[in-house]
């Protein structure tokens, strides 16, 4: 059975002045299937999932389980479903795991205070999500840890609980495995397939090669903004076009932990 699409752009373009960051990009993330998006250096990944969150301005289409988002602002597309992760964590480091967690399940409501004087279960409710977040993630054992106590690998995991937690079923993960291990990489891998049988849809952005092509069912390739291939891992390993413009004569099974500057 074919699987629904969760997120579909047509023709997406992000101009900053005259540079044409993404450049009519069309691709589709299919819902419960990991979907990779690779591509050099400035090739556009991080700016084409800022131009899905909405975090800057775009033009095309952007549509969320079939309904247009193209005009929904940022906010509004979190509560849609939208979670995403950053290359900088941006955790709160004197806030222990599990807190971390809830104000990501809180931010999500509106009128959060009204609501809990009304309905008490709604605080609960956040508990739950950031309960069952960790659980997924594999953390529930580090609720009660901060930040800075725990692994590099351990506070990538967090980020994407976090994700999860705010209401997140489309995950947009940005360089996850940057400056990973192999060890935290294959964990991060493991991982990221127990997110997708659970229900969840998941788009990576890496440069981790060995990770990209190990986990994920379909592959995006993009360059200087645009989209120059699609297909499975395999097919993306082998095409052409994608060895010549980014896998070269590197291990295709290796990592590149280059970090992305757009």
């Amino acid at each position: 059975m074919t699987s629904s699409v969760a997120l579909a752009t047509e023709d997406l373009t992000v101009r900053f002045g005259g540079v044409t960051a993404v450049d009519s990009a069309s691709l589709t993330v299919e819902h419960g299937r990991l979907t990779g998006i690779i591509g050099p250096n400035g090739a556009g990944k991080t700016t084409f999932i800022d131009a899905v969150s909405g975090l800057v301005k775009s033009t095309g289409e952007i549509t969320l389980g079939g309904a247009s988002i193209t005009r929904w602002a940022p906010h509004r597309r979190a509560q849609g479903g939208i979670g995403r992760t950053f290359q900088s964590l941006e955790l709160f480091d004197e806030f222990t795991v599990q807190e971390n967690l809830l104000i990501a399940a809180e931010s999500t409501r509106r009128w959060s205070f009204v609501r809990d004087m009304i309905d008490p279960r709604a605080t609960r409710r956040a508990l739950e999500a950031a309960e069952q977040a960790l659980e997924l993630v594999g953390l529930t054992s580090l609720a009660s840890a901060h930040p800075p106590e725990l692994s590099l690998g351990d506070r990538k995991l967090v980020s994407i609980a976090r994700a999860i937690a705010g209401g997140g079923d489309l995950l947009l993960l940005d360089e996850p495995a940057a400056g990973l291990n192999s060890e935290e990489s294959l964990k991060l891998g493991a991982t990221l397939k127990s997110i997708v049988a659970s229900g969840l849809t998941v788009a990576l952005v890496d440069h981790d090669m060995g990770l990209v092509l190990g986990v994920c069912d379909t592959i995006h390739v993009l360059q200087f903004g645009k989209v120059i291939a699609s297909g499975t891992a395999e097919q993306i390993r082998n095409d052409p076009t994608v060895i010549e413009a980014y896998l070269g004569d590197q291990d295709h099974t290796g990592s590149d932990r280059d970090k992305e500057t757009a």
